[in-house]
């Protein structure tokens, strides 16, 4: 009999909704697959993607509010009076709610909680996954589980962290040390009951150095972020062999450079200033790049007339730009755990990458090592010209070039939604109650 797993993420549409989403279609053939999220951009109550049905929850009005600033004529006073009351309602919350951060909505993980029992209800959940980057789904579980446990039943909960919590980005006026502080208390509330407890690789040193003395640390199993999807890859003109790593495509228009960035812009998380300033000292003509996204200033990208800046773009229209791009750009962040997961669905085209970083170990960094097209830019590097006709020479040089998928599927294996999905399919069928 096939077992029931409910994925409960809350955003469907970011970037942990698609790593989600590829997950769940590698359980789909031998699992019941669930996913709770938020209604989203006007979302029905209840859709289907791939054949996997979606369950929905009224989301926080912020973001109700934010969609509405999205749907708004870009520039026009109605936009411009909803951004405002979005900021202000935002720090507002923030402010009323930084002792319990990230905590933000008792009445959010409310509806989480009754939508999660009914499901189990409805339709005999086995497992929940419960995803962070907020910690409602997380805090829902639990309480599930504690209600269960007390009525004589059971069901498993694996929390999946796809971003860092205890070594994660938090409000601004959080210093590092605190947190740590404030993450490693959420994690022990959250964690103490749950069966295991998916983590990225990039955490690893941060739970081997602060929480080997925790109760959950035994049950962390060390996952990677599951975004290289080469079911979909287009093979064409891709070198195919083992021996050869790096090859050539005869797909190239000639008169167009296209250096493509796809992802959030915001500072000082990213330095979006700084990678402006340097692409305008980038001198052949031919060089153009795109950059899509939001949480810029858009007077950054202003009168730069080598630089499109897009706005915010569909998954399916980045992938657009994606496969009509000849080299891809990825900007570091400034949190060595906190990996950008753009960079696997770049490595599914095996374009050359352009990569940014202001830490030594910023989390990109070791898997871009192995990729061979890769040019990693150092934004502590003072001399922006050399730098510019370094990038430069790079972009030239290896623009038609390409690396092989086979190469790709055997180095980056762990990145590959197979690995997650085979150890959620293997602990469903070793759990016993």
């Amino acid at each position: 009999m096939k077992k029931t797993i409910l994925f409960v993420v809350a955003e469907s549409k970011s970037a942990n909704g698609v790593c989600c989403h590829t997950v769940m279609k590698r359980l789909k053939d031998d699992c019941n697959v669930l996913c709770l999220t938020n209604r989203e951009g006007g979302e029905k109550e209840r859709y289907t993607i791939d054949g996997i049905p979606y369950f929905t929850i009224k989301p926080r009005f912020v973001t109700t509010l934010y969609d509405r600033v999205k749907e708004s004529v870009d520039g026009s006073l109605k936009q411009r009076m909803l951004k405002l009351l979005f900021f202000g309602i935002n720090k507002l919350k923030l402010l009323v709610s930084i002792f319990t951060w990230p905590w933000l909505s008792p009445m959010y993980t409310k509806r989480f909680y009754a939508k999660m029992e009914h499901l189990h209800d409805v339709y005999n959940v086995d497992c929940i996954v419960p995803v962070y980057k907020q910690i409602d789904p997380l805090i829902a579980a639990k309480r599930l589980k504690m209600k269960l446990k007390k009525e004589g039943k059971d069901i498993q909960v694996i929390p999946y962290f796809l971003d860092p919590l205890s070594d994660g980005i938090g409000p601004k006026m959080f210093t590092e040390k605190m947190m740590v502080k404030r993450g490693q208390a959420w994690e022990k509330r959250v964690l103490d009951a749950a069966d295991s407890v998916i983590v990225m690789e990039s955490s690893r040193h941060n739970h081997e150095k602060n929480n080997r003395d925790q109760a959950y640390y035994n049950k962390l199993v060390y996952m990677d972020i599951p975004l290289l999807n080469l079911e979909s890859t287009d093979q064409e003109d891709r070198v195919a062999t083992k021996e050869a790593s790096v090859g050539v495509t005869s797909s190239q228009n000639e008169d167009d450079i296209r250096v493509f960035y796809g992802g959030t812009l915001h500072e000082p998380m990213r330095n979006v200033t700084r990678m402006v300033e340097l692409i305008t000292r980038v001198k052949n003509p031919r060089i153009h790049f795109i950059f899509a996204g939001y949480g810029a200033r858009q007077e950054v990208f202003a009168n730069k007339k080598n630089i499109e800046f897009l706005g915010e773009l569909s998954h399916d229209k980045l992938r657009e730009q994606l496969n009509g791009a000849n080299v891809l750009l990825n900007m570091g962040v400034t949190r060595s755990t906190a990996i950008s997961g753009k960079i696997f669905e770049y490595m599914t085209t095996g374009k050359p990458i352009v990569s940014t970083f202001s830490i030594d170990k910023e989390a990109c960094i070791p898997y871009l090592n192995k990729y061979p097209l890769s040019f990693m830019v150092d934004e502590r590097e003072q001399d922006l010209d050399k730098q510019a006709v370094e990038l430069e020479k790079f972009i030239i040089e290896n623009m038609i070039r390409t690396v092989s998928i086979d190469y790709i599927r055997e180095t980056f294996r762990k990145n590959m939604p197979e690995t997650t999905a085979a150890y959620l399919r293997k602990a469903m069928e070793e759990y016993r109650v």
